[in-house]
Formats: structure tokens, C-alpha cells, sequence
């Protein structure tokens, strides 16, 4: 009866092992074959430790059905947040697009900086600062239209992933001056 507090408290770490680390999940085991071993690292656990308490003598048979019970139940639900994490397209599609923000601001040109990515309800907004444009200074229609020629030209990249999203989605780039004034927003919207 002494060893199952702490095949308890195993357990019920485990778990939160899982819990907090589910965006750890989603970014590197993600549809990847990996999460088998790992699964089946989280089963073996829940098995040695169901063994473990089932052969204690001095527990009576109700408490170790109970403790067998909590322990598998929480071992239940790590493996759900695992398959969760690792397996929820939409997650990973989220992950993945947010992931883009460790790797900016950059420059696209000599004249174009992308700030950051982020959602706005199901849509993805794109964030571009023109550094050699004021808002004073230009036609905001003459720079909307040669905008989006050529986001039109370069967005198969982005309508794949909008595919893969099995979402309706609106791409949404939006662009500031130097001053960081807002200059125009296109739209594409997924199919």
C-alpha cells in the first residue's frame, strides 16, 4: 500500500508531462512516425504500473480496482492529448503558420518587410512595412494594384496550405508604411 501513492503521483506526472508540453508535440512529432515509440513508451508505463499495483498484497481488491482505474484513466487521456497534438490538422496548421513569427521581421526586398503572421478568427493576416513608401507621399490604389498582381502571382504556396487547412479562410496582407501607417490590405479568399 506504501508503493501506490507514488505510482499515483507517476502517474498524474506523466500526465502533466504531456499536458504542458502539447505544443512541443504538435511541433516536432507532428504526423511524423515518431509518436509511435512514444506512444508506446506512455503504454508501457500505464502497464508496468497497472501490474505493479495489482500484485501489492496489502492493498484490499476494491482500492486496487479503484487505483488501477485512476491510473489507467489518466493514462487514457495522455495518450488522447499525444494523438491530439500530433494528429489535429488544424493545430499543426496553426503551429506551423504562428512558427513563421520566430523567424521575422525579414526582408523580402530592398523595399518590403514582412513583420509578422498571425490569426484573426479563421483568417491569416500577413503584416508588410513598404520602407521606402509614405502614406503621404503615394496613390494607394496605383500601389494596392501592383500589390496584388503579384500576391496573385505567388500565392500557390499559401493556397496549398489553405487546402491543407480544410478551412474557408481569408489570406489577408496588409501593408504599412515606414511610419508604420497603414497603406492598403488585400484579400484572397479559400474556396
Amino acid at each position: 500500500m506504501k508503493k501506490i501513492p507514488l505510482y499515483l503521483f507517476i502517474t498524474v506526472f506523466v500526465y502533466l508531462i504531456t499536458y504542458m508540453s502539447s505544443s512541443l508535440l504538435t511541433k516536432y512529432l507532428a504526423f511524423s512516425y515518431l509518436v509511435y515509440p512514444v506512444l508506446i513508451a506512455v503504454l508501457s508505463v500505464c502497464a508496468y504500473l497497472v501490474i505493479m499495483i495489482y500484485r501489492q498484497k496489502e492493498c484490499f481488491s476494491f482500492n486496487k480496482v479503484v487505483f488501477i482505474s485512476i491510473v489507467t484513466t489518466f493514462f487514457a487521456l495522455t495518450t488522447s492529448n499525444i494523438i491530439d497534438s500530433t494528429h489535429d490538422i488544424e493545430k499543426v496548421f496553426r503551429s506551423e503558420v504562428l512558427s513563421l513569427n520566430d523567424k521575422l521581421p525579414i526582408m523580402i526586398d530592398k523595399n518590403t518587410r514582412f513583420d509578422k503572421v498571425y490569426f484573426k478568427g479563421n483568417d491569416i493576416c500577413y503584416q508588410y512595412t513598404l520602407m521606402n513608401v509614405t502614406a503621404k507621399n503615394v496613390n494607394r490604389d496605383f500601389i494596392t494594384l501592383a500589390i496584388s498582381d503579384k500576391i496573385f502571382h505567388t500565392n500557390q504556396i499559401d493556397q496549398m496550405m489553405l487546402k491543407l487547412s480544410k478551412k474557408k479562410r481569408t489570406l489577408n496582407y496588409i501593408y504599412h508604411d515606414r511610419n508604420k501607417n497603414f497603406l492598403t490590405k488585400v484579400e484572397i479568399k479559400n474556396k
